[in-house]
């Protein structure tokens, strides 16, 4: 469980709308977070609040329309299966998208593709999930040219958020936690 100094704006709305029993109108939500640390440093964090049940998957209406209430939603569990991405095989942009999106998810953060790279692409037979910035690429050439790139004026303000990565980093990560989520569901660990 996250301390009270880790904890995201989603964690709060989150931990709140589960003190509800899982559903509660925003003028609730506010009264159960208006004394949590967070809201000392953030003068508009009604306006904050609204933003995250807005924006996150995990929070969805309650209708009618514009109710002011909000429900957690219960995310659905990934099924990952090994893949590789090799340097020998034709640079396969879908699976190398497809392994970023479902770690996103094993890790339990919000994943975002692209309307056309949802309906176009599917990984591992299956349609895309619905981002800190990696630049994932096949190898040495596109590292260099990141290397380049991000030393420029127009994109220093990106060099602390944005990172490279390769094929060989992303196949070892992947196939990593697909086999210890295998390994955590064989123990009975169950994943927030």
């Amino acid at each position: 469980m996250k301390t009270t100094a880790d904890a995201t704006w989603k964690d709060v709305v989150r931990a709140a709308l589960e003190h509800l029993g899982g559903q509660g109108h925003l003028s609730d939500i506010n009264r159960i977070v208006k004394n949590h640390p967070k809201t000392r440093t953030n003068p508009t964090w009604k306006d904050t609040i609204r933003r995250v049940v807005r924006q996150y998957t995990i929070f969805e209406p309650v209708p009618p329309n514009r109710s002011g209430l909000y429900r957690l939603v219960e995310q659905p569990r990934v099924d990952a299966e090994p893949e590789n991405l090799t340097t020998e095989s034709p640079v396969d942009h879908g699976i190398a998208q497809g392994m970023l999106l479902t770690l996103g998810r094993l890790y339990g953060y919000e994943t975002f593709a692209p309307a056309s790279d949802r309906t176009a692409r599917s990984f591992q037979g299956k349609p895309r999930y619905g981002v800190k910035l990696f630049v994932v690429a096949p190898g040495e050439d596109e590292r260099s040219r990141f290397d380049g790139l991000i030393k420029l004026n127009k994109f220093r303000k990106f060099r602390e958020r944005m990172r490279f990565r390769d094929y060989g980093e992303l196949d070892t990560l992947y196939n990593s936690a697909v086999k210890h989520e295998e390994n955590s569901k064989m123990f009975g660990v169950e994943a927030r």
